[in-house]
């Protein structure tokens, strides 16, 4: 079995690349007071791998779900059990559900009765 071995000073210098980078973005990022809560879905596009799967809500934003790279705002991910199609809330099943993220500790779940606020995040 082949082992990929890393050094101690390697691990370090990667980690302090990483919080570095992290402490950077957190400390430039402005947020604004938008708020999701109450707005409801009126359309939910869901792209078979996710990419490309959007949200509309109520207030006329899309969101779009176009990277894993989780220090990017907005950020739309796409959760609960919808399968591919084009949804409306009329035509969405329970659990279906997109997540917008506003910001590093702004973070909205959107199903068919509305959006609240997820306050599970560090």
């Amino acid at each position: 079995m082949n082992k990929f071995i890393i050094t101690e000073q390697e691990r370090s210098r990667i980690l302090d690349m990483h919080k570095k980078r992290t402490s950077n973005h957190y400390l430039m990022e402005q947020v604004s007071g938008d708020t999701l809560e109450g707005l409801t879905i009126k359309s939910l596009d869901i792209k078979k791998g996710s990419f490309g799967t959007s949200v509309t809500l109520s207030n006329g934003n899309t969101y779009t779900y176009t990277s894993e790279d989780v220090t990017t705002f907005p950020q739309m991910v796409y959760s609960g059990w919808c399968g591919s199609g084009k949804f409306t809330p009329d035509t969405m099943t329970e659990g279906c559900s997109a997540t917008v993220t506003l910001g590093p500790n702004l973070r909205f779940e959107c199903d068919k009765q509305g959006c609240k606020k997820v306050d599970d995040i560090e």
